[in-house]
Formats: structure tokens, sequence, C-alpha cells
């Protein structure tokens, strides 16, 4: 073994010139650290469900904004605030489901870091509690190309995760509690495979369902069959979209073995699908079967029999993300890119779906075969309904009635309503004449002509400021403070936003009221917690507004309050009166 060299002179003095020097300025030594905080929470939207969080008979909105959950109620009012709850990764797959013994739903949750959790909502408490954890990371493997993939059964036997190329990990499941078993590997021969969704069997009945989001790796769409257990003694049926060296895309199916814990040949396969295709819409009991929705071609395979392939052209585009809108699987919404929002309606033998997803009738391409599926029901066409335009969507979650969320990581998230006559067209209006109706004719032609109708109503915007591709710091009003000015989202929903260090206002409601000179509010009694009159002076009279039964501001009358002059000042005083100057 060589002796390790003595150091030299020049290396003590080195050694000793190093010691001896100052601290850097801003170091750590020189007792100066960096204090990093966030002045912002994340508002991109990647994932959205509609689920039984928080109660059994509640409907709530789950959207995940990269390391935090939003959980909102529906009610007579609208959309409650969000509940928000922060996670310590970014989401990669979220799905609610319901067990066969449960009342409420429970969410499934998957981090970028290969961590997973299930939620579930303690109503005696009011917290979220936390069901079970885990690390489902593995120490070899190549990542998956095309992402994460998380998804569960809708019989909630089983959940699947793609996270390598060529494994599919499964955890066994509980149906009737939700409880997890240990997690097995297995080996898939497709290596580049672009979505994976777990198969309805058809069947003639069953009740309960799990309730499925849009997007990538949503898993089974909210159907029936579902908390029943539909398929029984069936195993999982799994359908894989793959692409093979020749870049050619397939939809092979396999049966899930979970006593054996290997993967069996499924009952049926569709070799060369579109060449863009890239989602599989699984569609719940009692159609069964799954949608491949491509670039130019939209097709239904796997129903009851396995008959031939329904499918119907599609305008080019890439759809990014979907949602079933009824619990039998007749209807979906599906958004592109563009931010363009179609109906996709399952026509059925014996009477088929109403068209529209609020009623309204429209005829668009469909398929002149069938696929014969369980409950005597055949499946005998595709029709897309074109509804108009909303922001670029990552994800689309129907909530009731044509209420319907859409989620954006790239522009504002919008909360819109669809609705069964189109919002930009005159409404033709009643005359016994027939110049009325010749007239309304016209005008709806000519509207018609101008601009494609469109049934998207906007109810609310979330703002969203990333992607932000490009920011700057300045002062622009001069005054010391600086300002952040920022390239936010991208294509059509692309703005320049300007943020400043201060308290945010939400503004509720706008009334245009010119020439006003004062407000104040008043309190019905001195001693009550809240405001009921708002006054308004203007040069030459004074208005009192009130709200009314429906919540809405109206105008009202004072005893003894001069409206007709302009006030300078008013407010209560005790024990129960009112002053106006």
């Amino acid at each position: 073994m060589a002796a390790k060299p003595s150091p030299g002179k020049d290396d003590q003095g080195r050694k000793a010139m190093e010691v001896d020097e100052p601290p850097v300025p801003g170091s750590a030594s020189a007792g100066c650290y960096n204090y990093v905080v966030t002045a912002h929470k994340p508002t991109a939207v990647t994932h959205a469900v509609v689920a039984s969080f928080t109660g059994p008979n509640d409907v709530n909105l789950i959207t995940a904004c990269c390391t935090r959950l939003e959980i909102r109620s529906l009610g007579a009012q609208g959309m409650s605030a969000p509940l928000d709850v922060p996670l310590y990764g970014n989401v990669s797959a979220l799905q609610a489901f319901r067990p066969r013994d449960l009342q409420t739903d429970l969410l499934f949750i998957l981090t970028e870091k290969l961590k997973f959790c299930v939620l579930q909502y303690d109503t005696a408490k009011g917290q979220i509690i936390t069901r079970a954890n885990g690390d489902v990371s593995d120490r070899i493997g190549r990542p998956a190309a095309n992402g994460q993939l998380g998804f569960v059964d809708p019989a909630c036997r089983v959940v699947g995760l793609h996270l390598y190329d060529g494994i599919l990990k499964v955890i066994p499941m509980s149906p009737r509690t939700g409880s997890l078993s240990e997690a097995f590997n297995l080996r898939l021969e497709e290596l580049l495979v672009l979505d994976m969704a777990w198969i309805t069997p058809p069947a003639s009945g069953g009740a309960g369902g799990s309730t499925g989001g849009g997007g990538r790796a949503a898993g089974a769409a909210g159907g029936a069959a579902a908390a029943a257990g539909g398929g029984g003694g069936t195993r999982p049926l799994l359908a894989v979209l793959h692409e093979d060296p020749k870049r050619a895309r397939h939809v092979r199916t396999y049966e899930v073995d979970l006593e054996a814990k290997e993967l069996l040949e499924g009952p049926w396969q569709q070799a060369h699908v579109d060449a863009g295709a890239g989602l599989l819409i699984p569609v719940p009991a009692p159609l069964g079967g799954v949608l491949v929705v491509g670039e130019n071609v939209v097709a239904y395979l796997g129903g009851g029999g396995g008959g031939g392939p329904v499918a119907a052209p599609l305008r080019q585009t890439i759809v990014t993300s979907w949602c079933p809108v009824d619990s039998d699987g007749s209807r979906f919404l599906l958004g592109d890119r563009l931010g363009r929002l179609q109906l996709l309606v399952l026509t059925q033998e014996g009477g088929s779906a109403a068209g529209g997803a609020a009623g309204s009738s429209g005829a668009g391409p469909s398929s002149s075969s069938g696929v014969s599926s369980g409950g005597g029901r055949r499946v005998t066409g595709i029709r897309l309904e074109q509804l108009g335009f909303t922001c670029s969507p990552s994800c689309l979650a129907h909530i009731d009635a044509g209420l319907t969320f859409v989620g954006s990581r790239g522009g504002d998230s919008q909360l819109v309503r669809i609705r069964a006559t189109p919002v930009n067209q005159p409404v033709p209006m009643d005359d016994d004449g027939a110049g009325g109706e010749a007239a309304a004719a016209a005008a709806a032609a000519a509207a018609a002509a101008a601009e494609p109708p469109t049934y998207i109503e906007l109810v609310d915007s979330y703002p969203n400021l990333g992607p932000i591709v490009d920011f700057v710091v300045m002062d622009l009003e001069r005054q010391g403070q600086g300002q952040l000015v920022t390239c936010s989202g991208i294509d059509g929903d692309g703005s320049l936003r300007v943020i400043r260090n201060g308290v945010g206002i939400n503004r509720q409601a706008t009334v245009e009221l010119p020439g006003i000179k004062g407000v104040w509010s008043l309190r019905s009694r001195f001693s009550a917690r809240h405001d009921t009159f708002l006054l308004l002076t203007f040069v030459g009279e004074t208005r009192v507004l009130a709200l009314n039964e429906e919540e809405e501001l109206d105008e009202a009358e004072l005893p003894g309050f001069d409206s007709c002059s302009l006030t300078l000042w008013c407010g209560n005083m005790a024990p129960d009166h009112m002053a106006q100057v």
C-alpha cells in the first residue's frame, strides 16, 4: 500500500489562507439565510372528479391543482367555497370509487414520486382521514414513456398502475370495505402503452357505481354494476391501447387472475385502430365495452357478443379530456386541445339516447353496423354534436343538469352550463301572424350564417397563472413596489397578467350607477351582526337597497329618511336608531 505523502509548506500555507478568509456576505456562515415561501397557490387544474365525498347526498367537485386538492360542494346557491387540502407531491392520478359497504366515496391519489393514498372524509369529525398509503416504486424499471396511469376497477376489486414500461402493478382490493392487499407486478408484452382502462362486463342489471373522471388515467366511468361487483365471479378485464414498432396502434384485452397472479388472454382484441388513437373510454354496464378515441375516428369495441366495431368519423383533432354524462354510458363529453366541446351519443336499438347534453337535438355522423350488448340493448351507431368552445381542457367533470366543470392547465378553468337551445341565437317571439314567423326564421338563419350555434353558457371562471412562459419585475405605478408581469397560458388561452403583493378582492356583483357620491351600509338593528341596507347618495337624491327574499338587491324605503336630498353621512346609533345628515 502506497504511503500518503505529507503536506508540504505550500499546502499548509494554502490551508491557512483558506481558514483565515472572511466569510462571504450572504452566506450561511455569516448568519444570513435565504427565506423561500409560496406567494401564490398552484392554480393549474390537472384532474377533476365528481363524487359524494363529504356525505351520502352531497355532490362534490374535487379538483387537483398540482400539490393540493380543492373540494367544492354543490348547493342551492351554486358552488361553495373550496376546501384546500395540501399534498406532499404532484398528483398524477385521481379517481373516486365506492366499495359496497360504504355510504360515501373514497379518493385514490397517485403522485409523480410514486406514492399513493386512499382518502376518506370523516363526517363526525369534519376532517379528512387517510385509510391507506404506500410506495409503489420499484428498484429497477424504465419509467413509462407516456406518463403514469392509475385506475380503479369499477367493481372495486383491484387497482391497476402502469408506472414502468412492460410492467403492470396490481393492488388487490376488497369489494366490500375497500381495504388494500399487498401489491404485485405482472409482465406486459406491450412496451409502448398509450392508455389502459378496466372494462365493465355487459350485464342485465346492477346497482351502485364508482365515479369516473375525465382524462387519460381516469379509469372506469361512473356506471351501474360497479359497487355491486358487476360481473360477480368474472375476473377483472383490462383493455390496453398500445403501439407496435411499426407505429401501428392496437387494442388488446387481458383478464387478471388475482389468485394465480398472472395475466390471461382476454376475450377479444382489435388490430389497427386509428393511427392517432390515444384515449380509451370505458362504457359502464349494461352496455359495457370501450370507446377508442383517435384523431379522425372514434370507435366502440367489445360490446356483449364481441361483434364488429361501430365507428364514426371525427373532425381531425386531439381529444385531451372526457367525462360521462349519464350513468348508463349513453352520452359522453369530449374536449380537444383547441377548446372545442363535443357530445358523443351512443344510439341504441329499441330507443336511442336523447340527443344533446341537455336535450338539444342535432344529427351527426353515425355507423350502420351494430354491436350486441347485455340486457337486450344494442349499440347501432355513434353520433357527435358540436356544443361550442371553452378553454383548452385538461379534464372535464359533469356535475348535474348540464352544469360542467372544465379544468385547464393552460388557461383559466371554467364552470359552464350546457343549454338545450343555442345561447348565441335570438329566441323567436310568439306572433300569430305569418309575417312574425317569417321574420323570426330569417333572423335565426342570419344569426346561424354569421356565427355557428353554441350551447355553452359561462357560469363562472377560475383564474390560472400557469404556465408562466416568461415574466419581468417592474414598477408600473412608480411607487417603489415591484410588480410581476407574466406571460401566462398557451395557444388561445395566452394572456398578460399583472401580479402584485396585497389584499385581493373577489367581485361578487357589479351595478352601473353613474353620478354616485357616497355609499354606506346599515344594520336593521344596532345589535345585528350583519348589514341589511345599502344607502347610495347622488347629487339630488338618496336611494336605499336591500336584499329581497330571492337574495337579490332591490330598492327599499326607510321611514324618516329624506330620499330627495344629498346625504352627507348616515349610520346606526344606540339603542336602535338610524341617523341621516
